[in-house]
């Protein structure tokens, strides 16, 4: 007995339903054989189409997450900048915006003694300059008697003033106005010869139209104030009523820098001469 008559009576006796290749392939015509291959290749072109669309959708992914990312850290930074404040860092108070935190301020305990001056604190007080330094002296007089409203003389001299005065002195800045001093040159006519001739400025005014307390206060303002240019113009016109540019002023600056200079390497190279030789 053959092995396929075996294989099928353990079967049950059914014959094998499984086609054979072989037989299968030889029924198949050419034009099934080409319609098979473009059906796989089209198949084959659309699984490689899905699999460009899905590498795509993760390069996108992947970016837009790399970007959310970028995004995440910068709003981290700029967070933890913001709870910097004067209470956790080395800034100033005045950089504390309307979020930061409030600073705690130290318990006080609470004593007996009041908030202010206490009773025989002697205070403070501006002091008063001397009469030698005072520039102007206005007597003040009553108008009337306190006690029964009669009317009293308003001349110092016809006032008999009784105690000591009571002093009340106001500091005020005269009134500032630029002082200009303007040199006539003249042509005068000789004598001898008949011919004319012109005085020339002094040569201490003639290098510049500016004075010297004039320029040493703008330096002053400039480099040690350190007011900008522009705020030294606005100052002397709105304050003294002179007219400069703001060329004038950085020559001035220059030539006062020029003129100090020489005075600063002599005090450099010699401090201990020199300083011997200004003191009295």
């Amino acid at each position: 007995m053959s092995a396929r008559v075996l294989e099928n009576l353990a079967g049950g006796g059914r014959p094998s339903k499984r086609p054979h290749l072989g037989s299968q392939r030889h029924s198949l015509t050419p034009q099934d054989l080409q319609r098979e291959n473009k059906q796989l290749r089209e198949e084959i072109e659309g699984l490689r189409r899905k699999v460009a669309e899905s590498e795509k959708h993760v390069a996108d992914q992947e970016k837009q997450t790399a970007d959310q990312e970028k995004e995440i850290a910068d709003l981290e930074r700029q967070l933890a900048g913001r709870k910097k404040d004067s209470t956790n860092s080395s800034k100033p108070p005045s950089s504390d915006g309307p979020a930061a935190a409030r600073r705690l301020k130290p318990a006080r305990c609470r004593g007996r003694r009041k908030p202010g001056g206490q009773k025989g604190h002697p205070g403070s007080h501006r002091t008063l300059e001397p009469l030698e330094r005072v520039d102007q002296v206005v007597p003040v007089l009553p108008s009337e008697c306190r006690h029964c409203d009669h009317p009293l003389p308003q001349r110092i001299e016809e006032a008999g003033t009784r105690g000591e005065v009571y002093r009340f002195q106001v500091t005020e800045l005269p009134p500032l106005r630029a002082h200009i001093t303007e040199y006539q040159c003249h042509k005068v006519a000789c004598p001898n010869c008949g011919l004319a001739t012109r005085a020339e400025p002094p040569a201490a005014v003639r290098v510049s139209a500016f004075g010297p307390r004039l320029t040493g206060l703008i330096a002053y303002l400039t480099v040690a104030v350190r007011i900008p240019r522009r705020g030294v113009e606005q100052l002397l016109a709105t304050a003294l009523g002179i007219d400069i540019s703001l060329g004038s002023t950085q020559k001035l600056v220059e030539e006062t820098s020029e003129a100090l200079a020489k005075t600063v390497v002599v005090q450099r190279l010699c401090p201990l001469s020199c300083s011997a030789t200004l003191s009295p």
